[in-house]
């Protein structure tokens, strides 16, 4: 099945790339005076979007983090990974095999949902509860967008505890820089990590490719613990004369790695093998003078063999293929705006245990933005219907208010429906049955979330801001571990969370960048009186970058203190999780090589060797070091 939907998004590539005027136009990336005006439109689109996005930020009642190409590249993020952990009150933990990781927004911990997305669309590939997202080419990404709860509808359902939107565009031409055609980085490091990736970008005045690929091996420091991975990547797009857009993304990971278990229940034989395939077809445009449409048609494909302790293989295979339109209508001056949108989805599953599954969804949705004065108002609503649940409203109602200069005050409130994923009815953990099963019987959650937020702007890039946030759920879905040791879902009558976030950008001297984000919560299952599962009280995180005049030396220093946490429901002290406190250091040296730059960088993790668990029974790595180059051409 996966090699069948990766055999089609290949042949649709080839086509595009053999089309008579496609080709050759993206051999070049040079300036071309004739098409003068096709530059200047896609300038124009990309300025006009990057404008609309910050008014969003600043003026509508959702509260949105959002992290650009030149941000990425500057930090030197090896994967997507650790650049979307660096996203302000985000927490992004690999999973126990290092298959997947578990992401969380203001500590949402082990039981929050939350929704990520690839180009606005569901990224899929997800297992328990951990979101696929290493196939993924970090040097693809345009921007990542963090959307904090409660989540505007037309993001899609499942995001009652917040929303990540990676957007994908090639390294081109799009706002009128000439940028190097191809990237090589090549790095080594601890534990027998050897990274090799590359990319390569041909851009013409109205069309742009990229294609990327990365190999990498590591050892791990557990025994059973190494990976081979792999995965290629493509994207195109092109803007017409008239406005429109389309674009065309394909990516294939594989991975091949052993699956060491917990350190109490250790599993040194058994194995996995892990394809993941995606395909992307999106077109947009305008309507009119004043409203603009999207288009999304994309299918995700996944393969997993596992061979167990015990010697049992099974295999998982998944194909969810789904489309997603919308329109966007505004007023001339931008005093209203109307949002509506459809989309459907057909997802299986075939497991050697558990049989075959599928589910369709189909899901509708409208948002209506009005600016009064100093006060935005903001108001959507959706409805999704799934063939194996009943349906499922949703809403959202929010509003801001500018008192002064730099000042504005949100408040928002959300109410959404979560439908039990595969994963949680029947798939076993990661394709893993030696650790965790699924429950079939589970019921939907149902989320209200709220929030009340400060914002004080400082000069362009500085301020503070602080948000109290509140979440109730009913049937809450989380984890519990049987006499087996196997761990299976079940529904909590009633839990709910509430903290505070405190956010702080300064910017001190000119070359010195400082960022702050600390998390004060408490959570209760009702049901016994106990704290949320994978959920700390507390979490601190601190970034401190540096540029050094004369030599252009990039210095950065991220730290991460986080208090202590249960894994299990009834909070024992024998599955407790002590605090820990973890620092990264990182250095890059901007040289030239035959003209062209070239760039040193060590990248040290957790350096201080400190010992604390990623996950109850997986011990983090310890100190890691890793050393490489990037150069451009």
């Amino acid at each position: 099945m996966i090699h069948r939907l990766f055999q089609t998004a290949f042949l649709c590539f080839l086509v595009l790339l053999t089309a008579p005027g496609t080709s050759p136009a993206l051999a070049h990336d040079h300036d071309h005076s004739g098409h003068s005006g096709q530059s200047a439109h896609r300038l124009e689109e990309v300025t006009v979007t990057a404008k609309r996005l910050e008014s969003f930020i600043q003026d509508n009642p959702q509260q949105v983090e959002v992290m650009g190409r030149d941000e990425i590249r500057e930090r030197n993020f090896l994967d997507t990974d650790t650049a979307v952990d660096a996203m302000p009150g985000v927490s992004v933990e690999p999973s126990g095999t290092g298959l997947g990781a578990r992401i969380s927004i203001r500590g949402s911990g082990g039981t929050g949902r939350i929704l990520i997305l690839v180009n606005g669309r569901p990224a899929g590939g997800s297992q328990y509860g951990s979101a696929v997202i290493g196939d993924i080419p970090v040097s693809m990404i345009e921007r990542i967008e963090v959307y904090k709860p409660p989540v505007p509808v037309w993001l899609g359902v499942g995001a009652s505890s917040g929303a990540i939107n990676i957007v994908l565009a090639p390294d081109g031409k799009a706002d009128g820089k000439t940028r190097p055609s191809a990237r090589f980085r090549v790095l080594g490091g601890s534990y027998g990590t050897a990274e090799a990736t590359a990319s390569k970008s041909m851009s013409s005045d109205n069309q742009r490719l990229q294609l990327s690929a990365t190999g990498k091996h590591t050892d791990g420091k557990r025994g059973n613990n190494d990976r081979d991975s792999a995965n290629i990547s493509a994207q195109w797009e092109m803007q017409t004369p008239d406005a429109r857009a389309y674009d065309i993304n394909g990516r294939y990971y594989y991975s091949a790695h052993g699956n060491p278990g917990r350190d109490y229940n250790p599993t040194p034989d058994a194995e996995q093998t892990f394809q993941k395939a995606s395909a992307d077809f999106r077109a947009q445009g305008m309507t009119g003078d004043t409203g603009s449409y999207k288009a999304k048609l994309f299918a995700d494909g996944v393969r997993l063999e596992d061979r167990s302790q015990t010697g049992l293989e099974s295999t998982l295979e998944t194909l969810g293929i789904g489309v997603k339109g919308e329109t966007d209508w505004c007023e001339d001056t931008g005093l209203w705006s109307v949002r509506t949108g459809a989309s459907a989805r057909h997802e299986t599953v075939d497991h050697t245990l558990s049989g075959d599954h599928d589910r369709r969804q189909i899901g509708l949705h409208g948002q209506f933005d009005r600016r009064l004065g100093a006060f935005s108002v903001s108001a959507g609503a959706r409805g999704d219907w799934a063939s194996d649940f009943d349906p499922a409203p949703g809403g959202n109602l929010g509003i801001s208010f500018k008192p002064g200069a730099g000042r504005i005050i949100k408040a928002g409130v959300g109410y959404t429906v979560n439908i039990p994923t595969f994963g949680q009815l029947y798939q076993p953990s990661h394709g893993s049955i030696d650790q965790v099963r699924g429950n079939p019987d589970l019921d939907e959650e149902r989320v209200i979330s709220s929030s009340l937020g400060f914002i004080q702007k400082a000069g362009e890039t500085g301020g503070i801001s602080v948000t109290l946030f509140r979440e109730d759920v009913k049937d809450l879905i989380a984890y519990q571990e049987f006499a087996d040791t196997i761990k299976r879902p079940v529904n909590i009558a009633d839990a709910w969370r509430c903290g505070v976030e405190i956010n702080v950008k300064w910017q001190p001297f000119e070359q010195t960048e400082m960022n702050f984000n600390y998390i004060r919560q408490e959570s209760e299952n009702e049901a016994n009186g106990e704290e949320l599962t994978y959920t700390p009280a507390q979490k601190f995180t601190a970034t401190v970058k540096q540029t050094l005049k004369k030599t252009d030396t990039r210095l950065e220093i991220d730290m991460e203190a986080v208090s202590e946490r249960f894994s299990d429901l009834e909070n024992s002290r024998e599955k407790r999780m002590a605090g820990y406190l973890s620092v990264d250091a990182k250095i890059a040296q901007p040289l030239k090589w035959g003209g062209h730059p070239f760039e040193l960088f060590v990248q040290v993790r957790n350096l201080f060797d400190n010992d604390f668990e990623i996950h109850h029974g997986y011990p983090n790595d310890g100190l890691r070091a890793y050393a490489g180059f990037n150069v451009a051409l």
